[in-house]
């Protein structure tokens, strides 16, 4: 043996494409995404996050976009 393909077509693979590659990722990412595990964990930190706001951060934001003249969306 070398270290050089002995058999033809031995190490010359087609590549797939890019969009293939994508779609597979895309395709394995839902997967995990629908696991009740990952599920329950997206949904507790969002969770968490929504929780530890409180009305001084709502009040720190405002005041930012104030500065930088961006539009404040009510919250009513």
């Amino acid at each position: 043996m070398t270290a050089t393909a002995d058999e033809p077509g031995e190490g010359m693979k087609a590549r797939r494409g890019f969009v293939a590659q994508g779609w597979d990722f895309a395709r394995e990412l839902w997967q995990v995404l629908i696991r009740p595990s990952s599920v329950f964990g997206l949904g507790a930190l969002v969770l968490a996050t929504t929780a530890s706001r409180s009305p001084q951060d709502e009040a720190q934001q405002h005041l930012c976009l104030r500065k930088l003249r961006l539009r404040i969306p009510s919250s009513s």
